[in-house]
């Protein structure tokens, strides 16, 4: 039986498979890569001051859908300036999520270009996953 050499860069799964490092995705990874495009759209979509449809991007981890969206504050919404950003799980038997920012468009902006805001949804993911848990 001939063993090859695993390479630094390479990682072994559970099943024993060989996979290139440089190819698997965090959940960090992921969950910044959502924080980025939530951003992007943020800034095209999100008026200063009217109502507009949710701005919504989906996250992968552990099999599980979760979710960033922006929404027009409903209790603000004749003068829609202030926009909520929550995270979320999608699709449960009871509806989880977690209101991390509320304020003007600047402002969420702002928390979203924050350096720990990508590791504090990881934190809300894993709360939100452990609620839902608890209630099934």
């Amino acid at each position: 039986m001939d063993i090859k050499k695993i390479q630094s860069s390479d990682t072994v799964n559970a099943k024993g498979i060989k996979m290139d490092s440089k190819k698997v995705v965090s959940a960090l990874d992921n969950v910044q890569n959502a924080v980025k495009n939530l951003f992007k759209r943020a800034e095209r979509e999100v008026p200063e001051n009217l109502d507009f449809a949710p701005v919504k991007e989906v996250i992968l981890n552990n099999n599980k859908e979760f979710y960033l969206k922006i929404i027009a504050d409903p209790v603000d919404i004749r003068n829609s300036r202030r926009v909520i950003l929550s995270a979320g799980i999608p699709e449960t038997q009871y509806s989880a999520s977690l209101s991390l920012t509320k304020g003007t468009k600047a402002e969420v902006l702002k928390t979203l270009s924050e350096d720990d805001f990508s590791k504090q949804v990881l934190k809300y993911m894993k709360e939100l996953e452990e609620a839902s848990k608890s209630l099934d």
